[in-house]
């Protein structure tokens, strides 16, 4: 009986401690790229917790002779977000350091910040995200209090190659099912966009259908 009670006890502690423990996450989304120079291409920085937040401050460091930062947006995790003064790109160094804050505290999952780079030159870059002196692990708690631990943070890496896949029209590194391929594709059929040899060929546009089937050899 002592037994049957003791287990029981460890059952509800152990489920208290899970209900307790909160996962939360910040990543770089997608983790690689592959693209030529030249080209704009965009990353997310993604937000996973089941705790309440009330925004992020951030450090991300890059290599400033692939890339250049252009700009950084609010995704649509943030939609509702403020932006404090104080926010900079420095393209010479290769930083971004950028905070948002909520007038409402939320939990989930989602694109918090959008952030368009320039590929430069042919190379490699890390997207290293850092948290700052005043918010060491990015996140903000619902009270307005840094978080001090448990957030794990998933840097992003990106190569500037000439790596142009005939299935990745937009050099998202997304292939198969991707329909802003198969957008880009019509697009460029129609002429809409200047793309070689895809205005009026639909050998071109039954090519990019079979990639996004999978079935492209």
């Amino acid at each position: 009986m002592r037994y049957i009670v003791f287990m029981i006890v460890l059952f509800l502690f152990g489920s208290m401690f899970l209900v307790v423990s909160v996962a939360k996450e910040v990543k770089i989304s997608p983790t690689y790229q592959c693209l030529s120079p030249n080209n704009e291409f965009h990353v997310n920085m993604t937000v996973d917790t089941t705790e309440y937040i009330r925004g992020l401050q951030f450090k991300l460091l890059f290599n400033s002779s692939v890339l250049e930062a252009l700009s950084v947006e609010k995704g649509p995790f943030f939609s509702d977000a403020l932006e404090p003064p104080g926010n900079t790109i420095n393209n010479t160094v290769g930083e971004i350091v950028w905070a948002y804050g909520l007038t409402t505290p939320k939990n989930g999952t989602g694109n918090a910040v959008k952030i368009t780079f320039g590929a430069k030159s042919l190379g490699a870059s890390m997207l290293d995200i850092q948290g700052t002196s005043q918010v060491p692990y990015i996140l903000i708690d619902a009270n307005g209090n840094p978080m001090t631990e448990g957030v794990a943070i998933n840097d992003g890496n990106i190569s500037i190659e000439n790596c142009f896949n005939p299935c990745d029209l937009n050099n998202d590194g997304i292939i198969i099912h991707d329909y802003n391929d198969l957008m880009t594709a019509y697009k460029c059929f129609l002429g809409i966009r200047n793309c070689a040899n895809y205005h009026q060929n639909w050998n071109l546009i039954k090519q990019e259908y079979e990639c996004f089937v999978n079935k492209f050899k």
